[in-house]
């Protein structure tokens, strides 16, 4: 299992879907879909929480929604925090570059050991704070 390689490779999905280098297509969508838990959460900055099927719902919309924009998301600090037999809990600070606007939020996620998943590793549960906002 490779925490730091998931969180990565998942967020370069992100960029790549929300870009729309990838297709809008259930095949592309799936290195999403199918790594996350159908009870998965979601706390984003805002506070609301949000559930498996919303989450879906929201990402395959976003398909293309920056598409013509600079944006990039890199991962920087990521620790696990502790391990229980298959649940591990991992943190990282996610960066993201918007049209020049730099922000920041340091995330908490639950994993539970998968061996259908790639890493070996399914999501279970995420929780996001802003740890600033500043223009690059």
């Amino acid at each position: 299992m490779d925490f730091v390689k998931e969180v990565e490779e998942l967020h370069k999905f992100f960029v790549d879907w929300y870009l729309g280098d990838l297709p809008q297509s259930e095949m592309y969508f799936e290195r999403f879909s199918k790594h996350i838990s159908e009870d998965f959460g979601l706390i984003p900055p805002s506070g609301k929480f949000i559930v498996h099927d919303v989450i879906l719902d929201m990402i395959w919309h976003a398909h293309k929604s920056m598409e013509g924009k600079q944006f990039h998301i890199w991962i920087e600090n990521p620790k696990l925090l502790w391990s229980r037999g298959p649940i591990h809990l991992v943190s990282y600070e996610e960066w993201q570059e918007r049209e020049g606007e730099i922000s920041s939020r340091i995330s908490s996620a639950v994993f539970e050991d998968d061996p259908d998943c790639r890493n070996k590793l399914r999501w279970l549960y995420v929780h996001e704070t802003w740890l600033n906002k500043k223009n690059g």
